[in-house]
């Protein structure tokens, strides 16, 4: 059988698992049989990261690297590449013994391994200084033709020598994990030239000139993503490919790759892949409310993203301690990772994504795993696997209506964060990446929009005013000056305002409409009415008080709640990370069934049908009511 879509029917829910080269099928087999048992139906396995072979890795999987040193018998580590070749066949045929789908991994970010690196050294990646780039290993610049030729005949290799034996259960390929930042080498610059008829040192102060080149600095890992995913296609035309993208980035960037573009500029055949961890980054670093709450916007734009232009998303949520920080001095629990599987699935599907397969990250990776985990724990990891395995067939119905019949939302808020603002401060800057804490590249601070992840009500996040969906009538304009919006947008801009609707603008934006930069109050905008705020401030729950006026015009009269909450058809969910345990009442129809968690994900309240669940909801657990239907 070759027909993966008709032989294993999505949606999907399981495991991200690391097969070791020391491993056998026996435990192999082991492993797959329990993560079965509890409810997974496929398995995504692990990339190699970093992508060069060593002995003793963390991450050990397929790479480039692994391919020229197994294929090398001179080569320096082509015992261990044949080690890790083998596992990964012995486990393949595991998978197929068992009728096991999987999804196949092929590198990380674009690096070819030490050996490749020292012969081509003027084929990397570089930062506009000419240094190398090195983020947990040299990447090539994917422009080069050396890069080209031999990532072709990887894929061919792959192809041959992996794909057609095991066909029958390969439901896509991962050409890379993580790829983010832009390319300042030479092989950039010759691409760029081509395009735009003048190179880097060329840009110099003018905007125009420097919006197209942070553009084409932010799309590089777009461009990337499209090349790899035709020439895969080429090579192997039954068989999609995804790339999995940092949601760190996403959230707190949105640039670098420019989220839209993922979608808007990848062929058919290329999915989009996400990692979602309610946060991402050291073991000492707790989970946050400004993490959720930029995630929750990030999850919401993802969604409509997916609507927009038909693409199936997979999403990684966390289950171990890297996504839960059990170093931190409030580590998160058990709930917390069931909640963070709930709300990716709601809130992209709710926005009207179609989210296709889930791989909790991750079964057994040495360091951070649920398994072969050396940290303290707060929870049992028996617990965590079962919790989460138990969740699949929850959040299941809901993937599978996505992809049946994608909802329509109809949003009555909108949030505008179009990418033009991050391409101008890019190519001003020309960075190589946008960071957290540099407010000179990074265009929109997500984890501001407090009240939008406590007001329970659907918005949409958007970047082109023809998204804008006809039932809104208050938008959230984002950019924070003139400059950095383009004429055409500030023209749709200054069109928008009509009868009923409100405009929120930051003090900057005020001179679009010849209004002063600040205001106590509503000004009328001919039969809109227009609200100048600063917005790093004005939506944060602390300054609920201070700006009520603002929010009753934009809020109307729907209450937030001091828990992150939100309500969809199928389903009302309430989170609570604020430190203290949380009274809760929330009504239930005819039908309902109403759960409250504990911190181990286990019923603590259970009501069904008409009435209200009432209890107490500790920090770290969460309520959900499923509707009926």
């Amino acid at each position: 059988m070759t027909d993966t879509e008709t032989t294993f029917t999505p949606p999907f829910a399981g495991w991200a698992t690391i097969i070791y080269p020391l491993e056998a099928k026996p435990a192999f087999r082991a492993m797959l049989e329990k993560q079965h048992a509890g409810g997974a139906n496929f398995v995504w396995i692990g990339h190699n990261n970093p992508g060069w072979v060593e002995p003793g890795k963390a991450e050990p999987g397929l790479s480039y690297a692994v391919y020229e040193e197994a294929t090398d018998p001179a080569a320096t580590y082509h015992e261990e590449a044949k080690r890790v070749l083998r596992a990964l066949r012995d486990f393949l045929e595991v998978c197929r013994e068992m009728q096991i789908p999987v999804v196949l991994p092929m590198g990380y970010q674009i690096q070819m391994g030490h050996a490749w690196v020292a012969r081509h050294p003027d084929h990397v990646r570089r930062h506009a200084d000419g240094k190398v780039i090195d983020w947990g290993g040299v990447s090539a610049s994917f422009y080069s033709p050396q890069y080209r030729e031999d990532i072709i005949r990887y894929y061919e290799w792959v192809a041959r020598t992996i794909v057609d034996p095991f066909r029958e259960i390969i439901l896509m390929v991962n050409l890379a994990d993580e790829p983010f930042g832009g390319d300042y080498s030479a092989a950039a610059e010759a691409e760029f030239r081509r395009l735009y008829g003048y190179g880097f040192g060329d840009v110099g102060e003018d905007i125009e000139r420097q919006r197209a080149l942070g553009r084409f600095q932010s799309d590089m890992i777009v461009s990337y993503a499209t090349w790899s995913a035709e020439r895969w296609h080429a090579v192997c035309p039954d068989i999609p490919s995804t790339m999995s993208f940092c949601g760190s980035h996403g959230r707190e960037e949105n640039l670098m790759p420019t989220v839209e573009n993922l979608f808007s500029k990848t062929p058919p055949h290329f999915e989009i892949t996400f990692d979602l961890y309610p946060r991402d980054g050291p073991f000492d670093h707790a989970i946050t409310p400004p993490d959720v709450t930029a995630l929750w916007v990030f999850l919401t734009q993802l969604g409509g993203l997916s609507r927009k232009f038909n693409k199936p998303l997979w999403i990684w949520p966390t289950g171990n301690s890297w996504g839960t920080g059990q170093a931190s001095s409030d580590p998160g629990h058990v709930s917390d990772a069931v909640a963070n599987v709930y709300y990716n699935v709601d809130r992209i599907v709710a926005a009207g994504g179609r989210v296709k397969g889930l791989a909790i990250w991750n079964y057994n990776c040495n360091n951070q795993g649920l398994f072969n985990d050396p940290h303290e724990t707060v929870y049992d990891p028996e617990i965590m696997f079962e919790r989460l395995s138990e969740s699949f067939s929850e959040v299941r119905p809901v993937m599978r209506r996505s992809l049946q019949a994608p909802w329509e939302p109809q949003p009555r808020i909108a949030l505008f964060a179009p990418p033009e603002p991050g391409f101008l401060r890019i190519g001003r800057t020309r960075a190589s990446v946008c960071r957290l804490e540099d407010s000179e590249t990074r265009p929109y601070d997500f984890s501001a929009l407090e009240a939008f992840a406590h007001y329970s009500k659907p918005f949409v996040v958007f970047g082109e005013m023809e998204d804008l969906p006809t039932g809104c009538d208050t938008l959230i304009v984002l950019p924070e000056t003139i400059e950095e919006i383009p004429a055409a947008l500030q023209a749709a801009l200054k069109a928008w305002p009509g009868e009923g609707r409100t405009l929120v603008v930051s003090p900057a934006l005020a001179s679009l409409f010849n209004a002063p930069q600040q205001s106590g109050g509503p000004l009328e905008l001919g039969p809109g009415t227009l609200w100048i705020a600063d917005l790093g401030q004005a939506f944060r729950l602390e300054s609920a008080e201070g700006n009520a006026p603002l929010w009753h015009a934009v809020f109307k009269d729907s209450e937030t709640s001091p828990v992150f909450h939100y309500e969809v058809p199928w389903r009302v969910f309430g989170y609570n990370l604020t430190g203290f345990d949380q009274p809760i009442a929330e009504k239930m129809d005819e039908g309902d069934l109403g759960t409250i968690v504990d911190r181990e994900a286990a019923p603590i309240v259970e009501r069904s049908g008409q009435g209200v669940l009432e209890g107490v909801l500790s920090h770290h657990s969460f309520i959900r009511i499923d509707r009926k239907g």
